[in-house]
C-alpha cells in the first residue's frame, strides 16, 4: 500500500481511513483505547503522549529505538494498540518506522491519526 501523505484519507483497508485531526478530536475518538504514538527515531514523543493522556487516552510510545524497514516484523506495541497517532514531528512523512506503523494499523483495521496542529 502506498500512502499519499497529501491525501492520506485515500489509503484504505477494510473501511479504515487515515484521518488528519487535532489532538482533542483524536482524544474524543480514541478515549478508552490504547494509542501508539509513533515518531521518527530520535524525536521526543513524550509531549504528545502527555497531551493524549491528559485528555483520557491511554497512550504509549513504541519501545523500539531503531527504525524498522517498511514491511518489517510488526512492532510489539503495534500488536496491542487500538490506533496509531502520528504527531507532526520533523521527518515523520519520510520515516520508514512511521510509514510502517500506519500501514500496519490500516491493514489490520485500526485507525491511524495524523495530528493536525490547528
Amino acid at each position: 500500500m502506498l500512502i499519499d501523505w497529501t491525501a492520506p484519507e485515500k489509503a484504505r483497508a477494510d473501511g479504515v481511513l487515515i484521518r488528519r485531526l487535532t489532538v482533542p478530536h483524536i482524544a474524543h475518538r480514541a478515549r478508552g483505547n490504547l494509542a501508539c504514538v509513533v515518531v521518527p527515531c530520535g524525536a521526543d514523543a513524550s509531549p504528545w503522549v502527555a497531551r493524549l493522556v491528559r485528555l483520557g487516552v491511554a497512550a504509549m510510545v513504541s519501545p523500539l529505538p531503531v527504525p524498522c524497514p517498511v514491511g518489517a516484523t510488526i512492532d510489539p506495541v503495534l500488536r496491542v494498540c487500538d490506533c496509531v497517532v502520528v504527531p507532526p514531528v520533523a521527518g515523520w512523512a519520510s520515516c520508514a518506522r512511521v510509514v510502517n506503523a500506519v500501514r500496519v494499523a490500516v491493514s489490520t483495521n485500526r485507525a491511524a491519526y495524523l495530528v493536525r496542529d490547528k
